[in-house]
């Protein structure tokens, strides 16, 4: 699933989106964002690495 992180007030949440054609510049996005809104376009992957711990279990 591709997803992008969308900002919701002070901070930034992940969105699901479908993705059409892509280039070297450019990725079409087809659906899951809206005109105008804002986010994250560049070192994205410190957020995934957050939401990755959300889903980690620590057992003892």
């Amino acid at each position: 699933m591709d997803v992008v992180f969308v900002q919701e007030g002070d901070y930034f949440e992940a969105t699901p989106v479908i993705l059409g054609e892509k280039d070297d510049q450019w990725v079409e996005v087809i659906s899951g964002l809206d005109a105008g809104q804002r986010y994250v376009s560049k070192n994205s992957f410190f957020m995934k690495a957050e939401l990755g711990k959300e889903g980690a279990i620590h057992e003892d």
